[in-house]
């Protein structure tokens, strides 16, 4: 997540203050921009000036480029629900797996939607403000509510919440995303090819958590 925020920070530095034409070769930056802002119109107003933009592919994995915009989309501090309706209807697709450049797997936009939980808790109140300072995103984060709601959005449209890494995530996101991927029809305690359950996992987790919470308020 560090390394996508880096890619997204320096591809936002080099950006344009003038409109998107469709014949500007800056489209994919200003997308990017748009994403990570949660600048919605900007970004409606992107598309549909751009059509030609939703089929075309992403530069650093396998899927397409407005895939790779729900991502970013879903994982940003003020993620709104409005951004992940217009990108869905665009074409990205919520269920996509991508392979990396390096050949590793990525995320899926519901993956990062979950993660993006973080800004929700105190270990991620240093990583909001420093975007902020850095110009990168608005001063606002989106409500535990809306990211609720992204992640049902998410499965009704086709993400698979029936992966391990996806509980996983739901664990540390908290209760009440465990419920909702449940209810989806994951299992509540899926167990890895290495035969470890994830309750065993999220508890590791929590535990090494609470010692990155204990340094963070120690150094506050």
């Amino acid at each position: 997540m560090k390394l996508l925020q880096i890619l997204v920070a320096a591809a936002l530095s080099l950006s344009l203050a003038a409109p998107v034409q469709a014949q500007d070769p800056m489209v994919r930056v200003h997308a990017m921009r748009h994403a990570q802002k949660g600048e919605v119109e900007a970004m409606r107003t992107l598309l549909a000036e751009n059509p030609d933009y939703v089929m075309q592919s992403s530069l650093t994995t396998d899927v397409r480029a407005i895939t790779e915009l729900l991502g970013m989309a879903a994982i940003a501090p003020n993620a709104s629900l409005a951004m992940i309706e217009l990108l869905v209807e665009a074409g990205a697709d919520p269920d996509a797996r991508p392979v990396l450049s390096n050949g590793q797997p990525g995320l899926t936009p519901l993956l990062y939607a979950l993660a993006g939980t973080v800004y929700d808790r105190p270990e991620g109140e240093k990583m909001f403000r420093d975007q902020v300072k850095l110009g990168s995103i608005p001063d606002v984060r989106a409500t535990p509510e809306e990211r609720l709601r992204i992640v049902q959005y998410l499965i009704d449209n086709g993400a698979d919440p029936t992966s391990k890494m996806a509980m996983s995530n739901a664990m540390v996101a908290g209760p009440a995303y465990v419920k909702l991927l449940v209810a989806a029809g994951a299992d509540a305690n899926p167990v890895n090819d290495n035969g470890v359950s994830t309750a065993t996992i999220f508890r590791k987790t929590l535990e090494l958590y609470e010692r990155r919470l204990a340094l963070l308020e120690a150094h506050q």
